[in-house]
């Protein structure tokens, strides 16, 4: 703006001087024009009066004095139209550097905005970034806390399923234990060793899957009944009493066992079964031995039917003494099972599944 004004000023007094030099060269022109035209005139106007002379030099003088004070006029009108144009340029300069400094304290305000508004983006970003970490922790101890309530709650659905299986294997036993009672009151209404033989076999079977009966004849085993076998068989079975397998065991009083496919010949052919053998006792000497099998569940525990077996044999052994003693005080035509000669007429045919 200074270099605009001091332009201004410049230009203002060249024209000025300018003028100056018109007018002085102007008035200088004038006299010379004048001098040679009263030169010119000399001669001419020689003769009249001094007073013309007078009064045309007065007029010269009053029209240079006019034009001096218009000259002086224009040039302080000159003057005061620069210093108009100059106060005017000051007062530009003026209000140039009010808006400049406006403009620095409106650019200083926004710096100063800017930067408090960064301040404020950046703790707003620490706070979100504070507030996301929070909200991880939480999201991260609720899911750890979820985890572990979900992991309690399976504990509690598998102790409520195993305690559920306990109890449908506490029923399942509870209903298999009503039937030992069952059979044994079914044996105690045996009013024959046929009927005992049949209702120690029947209660066999329904405890284990398959049973059958063998009687002792001499050095040979003879079936009595079978039940559970399939297909109905018109040949006796007979094995020898001494073979080695789960009969032999049971002919010195013990329990056989056999399992897997190592089954008896008349019990093969239906899969891997858990088989026992236990002997049926009366007045010491066996005279029989139970037969039973069901399916073998491959686990190293013993099922829980063949203790049930256990004491269905003891129990029939009881009884057909029993039987035989109530036969024998009583003169019955009976004989005792021991000597193989039980009645034909109470055995069904050999082989026969019921």
């Amino acid at each position: 703006m200074s270099t605009f004004d001091d332009h201004v000023n410049n230009a203002l007094n060249r024209a000025l001087d300018a003028l100056k030099a018109q007018v002085e060269t102007a008035l200088v022109a004038c006299r010379q024009e004048l001098a040679q035209a009263a030169a010119d005139e000399s001669s001419r106007l020689a003769a009249e009066s001094e007073t013309a002379r007078v009064e045309a030099a007065q007029a010269a003088e009053r029209q240079l004095g006019e034009w001096r004070e218009a000259a002086a006029r224009d040039a302080e009108e000159r003057d005061v139209d620069i210093e108009a144009r100059e106060r005017q340029a000051e007062a530009r300069e003026h209000d140039a550097e009010a808006r400049e400094l406006e403009a620095d304290t409106q650019r200083r305000e926004a710096e100063a905005r800017q930067q408090a508004t960064e301040r404020t983006l950046e703790e707003l970003r620490r706070a979100l970034e504070d507030a996301h970490r929070q909200n991880q922790q939480d999201v991260d101890a609720a899911r750890e806390e979820a985890e572990g309530v979900r992991a309690q709650l399976e504990e509690r659905l598998e102790d409520i399923r195993t305690f559920a299986s306990q109890v449908r294997g506490f029923e399942g036993e509870l209903a298999d234990a009503a039937r030992l009672p069952e059979a044994i009151r079914a044996l105690d209404a045996a009013s024959s060793l046929g009927e005992a033989l049949d209702g120690l076999v029947h209660a066999a079977a329904r405890e284990a899957g398959r049973a059958a009966v063998f009687l002792v004849k001499g050095d040979r085993l003879h079936d009595w009944r079978t039940v559970g076998f399939g297909s109905v068989s018109s040949e006796r079975i007979q094995m020898p009493v001494h073979e080695a397998g789960p009969f032999e065991e049971a002919m010195r009083g013990d329990r056989g066992v056999a399992r897997g496919d190592q089954l008896p010949a008349f019990a093969a052919g239906s899969g891997p079964r858990y088989a026992v053998t236990l002997p049926v006792t009366v007045g010491g000497a066996v005279v029989a031995i139970l037969y039973g099998d069901g399916p073998d569940a491959d686990k190293e525990i013993e099922p829980v039917w063949p203790a049930r077996l256990d004491v269905l044999a003891r129990y029939a052994g009881r009884m057909l003494e029993s039987i035989t003693i109530r036969q024998a005080a009583g003169l019955s035509a009976a004989r005792v099972v021991r000597s193989g000669s039980a009645s034909r007429a109470s055995s069904p045919p050999a082989g026969s599944v019921q």
